[in-house]
């Protein structure tokens, strides 16, 4: 079993792909970072999510921009966003208009050190 991963932001032209092996130490923190139907990615170690059918239907804004939580990325629906923080205290997320935003905001939140998956 693997688990996929884009190492660029979802709007690049070409992802840059890494599949990490179960029998690896990465797989772990990786297969605990998904969230359902998103796709994952890492910028600066961390990873994150990305709504799977971002170019089409059916998801449509608003997105869910979670920096604390379960899960962090930007999140297709509001179910998919209750889903990573229910029970975290403190959590932190944004309502955004695009995926794109979303994703600026969580890799702002990376560079800064405030992505944190509870």
């Amino acid at each position: 079993m693997f688990i996929f991963i884009d190492n660029v932001p979802s709007t690049a032209v070409y992802p840059e792909i890494t599949a990490i092996h179960e029998h690896t130490a990465a797989f772990l923190p990786a297969a605990q970072a998904m969230a359902d139907e998103c796709f994952l990615h890492r910028y600066l170690g961390v990873y994150y999510n990305i709504p799977a059918c971002s170019k089409q239907p059916p998801w449509n804004p608003p997105f869910y921009c979670v920096t604390r939580g379960r899960v962090v990325g930007v999140l297709p629906s509001w179910e998919h966003a209750l889903n990573a923080v229910l029970g975290v205290p403190d959590f932190k997320y944004k309502e955004v208009d695009t995926i794109a935003v979303g994703e600026e905001k969580v890799r702002q939140a990376i560079e800064k050190g405030e992505i944190e998956i509870v």
